[in-house]
């Protein structure tokens, strides 16, 4: 963990902005590397057809204006919407809840992997409960009907929801463990790179069996059960 310390040290006596702009500057950038990144991997995939092998949903794909609608909404919300809310709402969550400040020590890779694993049991467990309610039949074609526009899933889709089913089914349950942790910012960014890639995988269309998820399927879903 020297080297996690001595990087952090570094970073933070080289910000000349405010706490606050840090954690949003962070919090943006570790969704959006993560989102695009596999997202672009994942395009590749679909392109030249690698990795048949794994593909769960046949050849066909979704409709390209779908797809133009859905990356359209993305790059709002990851360059506008994101910014705005973790600035003006997340950020003052986070630290009511007691959140340490972001010139304090990295934390052990003990207290890492024990506050990563709680924050993904309970983001799983109120995604069940929300996403369960959303295919209630009076609810779906009203909200969850957007998501389910995507018959052959992929990456992209991950975030293709109604504004209601993003804050209550993806929003919420992400963030409700690490704000009621009080996480230090090190330990959220850790978590939500691995939520939005655990995400991207469940709707990339695929079954890698080197995935870390595909051999956690029994008890994250996967995208074989999505």
């Amino acid at each position: 963990m020297s080297h996690l310390h001595a990087l952090w040290h570094f970073v933070i006596s080289s910000w000349p902005y405010s706490e606050r702009m840090l954690f949003t500057v962070g919090s943006v950038i570790t969704h959006n590397l993560v989102w695009y990144g596999l997202n672009i991997v994942l395009y590749l995939f679909y392109r030249y057809d690698l990795f048949a092998q794994y593909r769960i949903q046949g050849a066909k794909w979704p409709d390209k204006q779908l797809v133009m609608k859905c990356l359209t909404g993305s790059i709002v919300n990851t360059l506008v919407m994101h910014p705005l809310i973790f600035y003006f709402v997340l950020y003052p969550t986070f630290k009511w809840f007691g959140m340490p400040e972001v010139d304090s020590p990295v934390p052990s890779a003990f207290t890492f992997a024990w506050q990563i694993c709680i924050c993904f049991l309970i983001n799983d467990f109120l995604f069940y409960w929300v996403h369960r309610t959303l295919h209630h039949r009076l609810i779906y074609k009203h909200i969850h009907k957007q998501h389910h526009m995507f018959q052959q899933s992929i990456g992209i889709a991950a975030e293709f929801a109604h504004p209601i089913e993003e804050i209550f089914a993806n929003s919420m349950p992400t963030m409700t463990g690490p704000i009621l942790l009080g996480v230090h910012p090190a330990v959220f960014w850790a978590y939500f790179a691995l939520r939005m890639w655990e995400t991207i995988d469940a709707h990339s269309g695929y079954i890698f069996p080197w995935s870390l998820w595909t051999n956690l399927s029994s008890f994250m879903g996967g995208a074989d059960f999505h």
